[in-house]
């Protein structure tokens, strides 16, 4: 079912999966706004998964602006945020107190990312969003090697491999979120214009064939990337 399609029962809409999934979202964000991990995961899924239509917004940014009093920007910083201290989970006991010790990292890969922050971990001197920037503009984050977690190069791959496939799973689910309603409406353009086309076939000249037949082999090459995908799943 799209996000654009309600069911309704005595004059009142039927609350979803969906719907009680983004009721619960909310209820993170309203009570945690200090916990900006949390946050930024939350508004993420709401993000991704276009889950602001269901109130009706058609954009993301409209969606915070209204719902929170929360421009874009600072919601992207806390949804990267998030991502950044995913990254920092196995380094010490320490993790970031606030978004604005996690910005520096944000821009850096996820090496240097741990890099920095054991570095900042293992410092004196305490936790703030300027040593962190301090450790960034050093240039190089050098760890006791008595303190140091040293990883294997097989470990370090691992690792690499695992931030990858995080990195993809957002982007992933947004584009599964598309892909129903998207197929139908290129399946209503494609089937809508093949009708009027044919109608008229004598009036239509070779460019607009061609060009209807480039849509074809396109639709036919999407057809193998899912043969090759399904064959792929079911290896694992």
């Amino acid at each position: 079912m799209s996000l654009e399609q309600v069911d309704w029962v005595g004059g009142k809409p039927i609350r979803t999966e969906m719907d009680n999934r983004l009721a619960e979202l909310e209820t993170t964000i309203a009570k945690e706004l200090k916990a900006f991990y949390r946050v930024g995961n939350a508004l993420a899924e709401i993000r991704d998964n276009r889950l602001y239509k269901l109130k009706g917004y058609k954009s993301f940014e409209e969606y915070c602006v209204t719902e929170w009093e929360m421009h874009r920007q600072h919601a992207h910083r806390l949804i990267n945020a998030s991502s950044v201290v995913k990254n920092l989970y196995p380094i010490g006991n320490k993790l970031p107190e606030n978004e604005a010790q996690v910005r520096p990292l944000v821009k850096l890969s996820p090496e240097k990312q741990r890099e920095v922050w054991q570095a900042v971990c293992e410092s004196d001197k305490p936790v703030t969003a300027e040593q962190v920037q301090a450790v960034v503009n050093s240039g190089c984050a050098v760890v006791p090697e008595n303190k140091a977690k040293i990883l294997t190069p097989e470990q370090m791959c691992i690792a690499d491999s695992y931030l990858c496939c995080r990195d993809k799973e957002r982007k992933i689910t947004s584009i599964l979120c598309d892909w129903n309603e998207r197929s139908n409406n290129i399946q209503h353009e494609i089937t809508t214009k093949l009708l009027t086309y044919s109608s008229y076939r004598n009036r239509i000249n070779k460019e607009l064939w061609d060009r209807l037949l480039s849509v074809y082999k396109d639709i036919e090459l999407v057809d193998k990337a899912l043969d090759d995908i399904e064959k792929k799943l079911g290896e694992f």
